[in-house]
C-alpha cells in the first residue's frame, strides 16, 4: 500500500486480487471511491507501489512478483528495470525522467 495526498484529498494505492493495481481515493464528506488503475496488470502480484505527485495527478512505479519494475505515467508502462540475483538493472535510465519532471514541474509553482 502507499498512501499520498493529491490535491484536494487523501488516496490510498494498493494490490487488488483482481490483479490491478487500485486508488482508493476519498471523495467527499468520508466517502471513497475504489477504482482500478489500467496498465497494471502484468501477470503477477504487485507490491512495493511508490507514486509521485505530478501537476497533472501522479505519476505510479511498482515492482512485481517476478521482480520486474514498471513506472506508469501519462497513460504508459514502462518496464524500467528488473532485479538480478539481488541486484537490480536498469533497462534504460530515460524512463526515470518522468520522475525528474514531475519534481522539477511541482517546484515552478512555489
Amino acid at each position: 500500500m502507499y498512501a499520498v495526498t493529491l490535491e484536494p484529498m487523501p488516496h490510498l494505492f494498493y494490490a487488488h486480487p483482481d490483479g490491478y493495481i487500485h486508488n482508493l481515493a476519498m471523495v467527499s464528506d468520508g466517502e471513497w471511491d475504489d477504482s482500478r488503475i489500467e496498465l497494471t496488470d502484468v501477470g503477477s502480484v504487485q507490491s512495493k507501489i511508490f507514486v509521485v505527485p505530478t501537476k497533472l495527478g501522479y505519476g505510479l512505479e511498482f515492482e512485481n512478483s517476478k521482480r520486474e519494475v514498471y513506472a506508469i505515467h501519462n497513460k504508459e508502462r514502462v518496464l524500467i528495470g528488473k532485479y538480478v540475483g539481488g541486484v537490480y538493472k536498469h533497462e534504460d535510465v530515460e524512463t526515470f525522467i518522468w520522475q525528474v519532471r514531475a519534481a522539477v514541474d511541482d517546484s515552478d509553482d512555489e
